[in-house]
């Protein structure tokens, strides 16, 4: 029995065994039926009802990634624009900061409902940089529709397909450019593009900023030849009653050229007379005895015009210039009945650019509008042509 009971044990254990060692190696070979129905898989369509993590489209996980520019902006309440150094873009002398390209930015700030930090760089391609690199929001600059695309950015026509609003008055062909072309901050500059051009804002200020008269060489020629011969026979007078009433004597200079062309003897077909063509009543008030003493009149002309700054105190440098000099021209009261206008109309009467505008606008109503508009404009551009040329400064 002991013997019958081991031999019936052995005979038990060797089919277990063998079938064991059997499953260990079909384990370790692939299973050819596995592979097929694998390859069969790969084969076949997907169904269109069938999901997973893997088929979400690029673009939407992209969108749900990408930064939202306009609310960082909303949040932050400050956009940052960066631009090139240029006469189209921005000026930068004795306190003052203007120019097409800077004035816009504020306005584009504004229509947001922020603050603009505005800096300068040395080309459009440093510019375009540091948008890239997410330093700065928006880029103003004159960068080809090529430059944006080759670096992945997005271009904004600031023209609202108009160029020819810059092109006739001489500036530079400028855009925007944004970090994404898809971005909600790139839909807005869009509808703020268009609203400027059809309100008339943007032709505001490429007028007001032409370069048509400072950029002809016939008005370089005259300017240069008139400053040349007559600047050095009262630059001592316009310096000292400059520094006394705390004034860029080179601003008391092209005052004096749009007033007399430096003519001490200049008289105008409304009587006023003199260097800096005071009115009668005006001399009066000053004490100039005698508005064709080149001396009183200066003096005279620089007391008068820190008066009129003095009645916009407050307003950003460059806003409170522009409408001291369209008092002196005009008289401080016809500005003030100007902005009250502007007002009621819905613009912004402590913004030069909407009392220009609507200078522009009802200029055929009354012959002084027009005439203020070009005193200003010209004087703002003579003193931009004496800051930027080295030989009208040391003359």
């Amino acid at each position: 029995w002991l013997l019958a009971g081991c031999l019936l044990l052995l005979g038990l254990s060797i089919p277990v065994l063998a079938r064991q060692q059997e499953n260990q190696q079909k384990s370790l070979q692939p299973s050819q039926d596995s592979s097929r129905t694998n390859d069969q898989r790969q084969d076949q369509p997907a169904s269109p009802n069938a999901s997973s993590a893997d088929d979400t489209p690029v673009t939407d996980a992209l969108q749900s990634v990408r930064p939202d520019r306009l609310a960082q902006i909303q949040r932050r309440r400050v956009i940052n624009v960066v631009a090139p150094a240029g006469s189209s873009v921005v000026f930068r002398h004795s306190g003052l900061q203007h120019g097409f390209g800077y004035d816009l930015s504020r306005e584009l700030a504004q229509a947001l409902g922020v603050r603009l930090n505005f800096r300068t760089v040395g080309s459009s391609t440093a510019a375009l940089q540091l948008v890239r690199r997410g330093q700065a929001d928006v880029a103003l600059s004159s960068a080809t529709t090529g430059q944006v695309s080759s670096l992945g950015l997005g271009l904004i026509d600031l023209t609202c397909g108009k160029p020819d609003t810059l092109r006739q008055q001489g500036l530079s062909a400028l855009n925007w450019t944004v970090a994404d072309r898809q971005d909600t901050l790139a839909d807005r500059l869009d509808a703020v593009a268009c609203d400027f051009a059809s309100q008339g804002k943007l032709a505001a200020l490429a007028g007001f900023y032409t370069h048509r008269v400072s950029h002809s060489g016939y008005f370089r020629a005259t300017f240069n030849q008139t400053l040349t011969a007559r600047l050095p026979l009262y630059r001592t007078t316009f310096q000292r009653y400059a520094k006394d009433n705390r004034l860029d004597w080179h601003l008391l200079v092209a005052m004096g050229y749009q007033e007399s062309l430096l003519d001490p003897l200049a008289v105008s077909p409304t009587g006023v007379s003199g260097l800096m063509m005071l009115a009668s009543a005006t001399a009066g008030d000053l004490g100039v005895a005698d508005r064709n003493d080149p001396v009183q009149s200066i003096e005279g002309g620089a007391r008068y015009f820190r008066k009129m700054l003095g009645r916009f105190s407050g307003m950003p440098a460059s806003d409170r210039l522009f409408f001291a000099l369209a008092s002196y021209n005009m008289g401080p009261n016809a500005v003030d009945n100007v902005r009250q206008q502007v007002r009621r109309e819905g613009g912004d009467p402590n913004q030069w650019i909407d009392t220009y505008a609507w200078l522009e606008r009802n200029q055929a109503a009354n012959s002084r509008y027009g005439q203020c508009m070009h005193y200003v404009s010209r004087i703002r551009a003579y003193l931009e042509t004496i800051k930027y040329n080295q030989g009208l400064m040391q003359v």
